[in-house]
């Protein structure tokens, strides 16, 4: 036989060939192409005239796969049919990927005649597969980068997938390695089984059901997660399965139970408190009207003043107790703390202080302890008149903390960069323990003392 196909059998080939998309190729025994159709010109850019006489083998490049080509060859050379999936190149040098099935012809001896080829383009599927893969894997990457519990069910509760947290979880917390196929209950507690399939079931009927759920993991030990089962849909808007999600809100929880906790007892520490602060205070405000009525003895009026003194020292000893309670690690007793003086003769004075009650009240003690003493209070020309003129630097300043303008800190920070020295003493309401520790941080200052001054305090200052 001079040719595999004769001409009349090539014409009754290609009219069946030329109905069909798909390439064709025959070859000879010798694997040397004898016919192509159509489709395989249209596909490849090779008309029949080009490629008669040459292997297919022609039409593989640098990315064609190895182990594909040495399959291929094994099997033309065993005489097999076989399928494989290709790389190969049009005559533009264009790659495109075929799907080929192989089979051998026989003579009625049984003797190898040739070879007939039928191929399908699938380079679009190809890409689509490849599309498909990498949104799969950017999808599997997203799934376990989350924190919270993932596993996808079926709608008998078993389980199909699950991210990487929800397999950590459940070895963690029960030991058992998930395994897609098992339903997820046979990793729960028996206790959580009920609520579980309500919620499921619930799901599976097109609600999505989020809850806070305090769950056993054992019997003495549970723990709080934020828990949704999403009903999962088909193109067709069937619901296929369910999402169960958990997210372990435990530490939050608790912290919320602490907050919880710590409000109730500030509630209970402030209607006990209460009555401790109301009564100094009413007293106070009863002998301060005693003594606006006017017309009062001289002794009257001592005792009064001495019950005011009382009612307003037993009043502060109400609120340092309740510092101590607040804060019982920081507390400690504070009163006053001396550093070696500059000078042991006082005689000017300086009242650093925004309140002119305060200034006033300091100023007609001071003078009532040491009459021959003189006292100035400023607050906003303090600094001013030091920088300007430091021969008016006092032999004391009593200094408070908390003002609008310019406070204590800021102060004491300015004395330092004029490079003054004085003897301050913090003159402040402050209880706060920071307050007292970080005066001492200042060389100026010589002491810490609460308002309002009284005798013992006015003898730190002046002896």
């Amino acid at each position: 036989m001079g040719s595999l196909v004769e001409k009349s059998d090539l014409r009754r080939l290609a009219l069946v060939a030329e109905k069909t998309e798909n390439m064709v190729i025959i070859t000879n025994a010798s694997q040397q192409i004898e016919w192509v159709n159509d489709g395989f010109t249209r596909v490849t850019g090779y008309g029949l005239a080009e490629c008669q006489g040459q292997r297919p083998s022609f039409l593989q490049g640098q990315d064609s796969d190895a182990l594909v080509i040495a399959r291929m060859r094994q099997n033309l050379s065993a005489h097999r049919p076989f399928t494989e999936e290709i790389l190969n190149y049009t005559k533009q040098a264009q790659p495109y990927w075929v799907r080929l099935y192989v089979s051998p012809l026989f003579d009625d001896e049984g003797e190898l005649e040739g070879y007939i080829s039928i191929q399908n383009d699938i380079t679009r599927e190809r890409a689509q597969n490849e599309r498909l893969i990498q949104s799969e894997s950017w999808f599997r990457a997203i799934y376990d980068s989350t924190s919270d519990v993932n596993v996808f069910l079926d709608p008998q509760g078993r389980i199909l997938a699950f991210n990487r947290r929800a397999r950590h979880d459940v070895r963690d917390l029960f030991g058992k390695s998930l395994e897609v196929g098992r339903l997820l209950t046979d990793y729960s507690h028996p206790a959580e089984q009920p609520d579980f399939f309500r919620d499921f079931d619930l799901a599976l009927s097109g609600q999505t059901i989020q809850l806070k759920r305090e769950i056993h993991i054992t019997d003495d030990f549970k723990l709080w997660f934020e828990v949704r089962f999403v009903p999962v849909r088909d193109d067709a808007d069937q619901i296929i399965g369910v999402c169960f999600n958990a997210h372990n809100i435990d530490h939050e929880r608790r912290n919320e139970e602490r907050i919880l906790e710590q409000h109730q007892q500030l509630a209970e520490f402030a209607f006990l408190t209460a009555h401790k602060l109301r009564a100094p205070l009413a007293s106070v405000l009863g002998l301060a009207q005693l003594l606006a009525l006017g017309g009062l003895e001289v002794a009257d009026k001592e005792d009064i003043v001495q019950k005011l003194i009382g009612a307003a020292e037993t009043l502060d000893q109400v609120m340092r107790e309740m510092t101590q309670s607040l804060t019982p690690a920081l507390y400690q007793k504070i009163d006053v703390f001396n550093r070696p003086r500059r000078k042991r003769l006082v005689r000017n004075v300086m009242l650093v202080d925004d309140d002119p009650l305060v200034n006033l009240i300091t100023q007609r003690l001071l003078i009532k302890y040491q009459p021959d003493v003189s006292v100035k209070f400023f607050l906003r020309l303090a600094l001013d008149l030091l920088r300007d003129f430091p021969e008016a630097l006092p032999d004391v300043i009593l200094l408070d903390i908390v003002m609008p303008e310019v406070n204590g800190w800021q102060f004491l920070e300015a004395l330092e960069t004029l490079q003054l020295q004085c003897d301050v003493f913090m003159l402040s309401s402050s209880i706060n323990p920071a307050d007292y520790q970080k005066s001492q941080t200042y060389a100026n200052v010589r002491g810490f003392i609460h308002k309002p001054l009284n005798a013992e305090k006015m003898q730190v200052i002046f002896d």
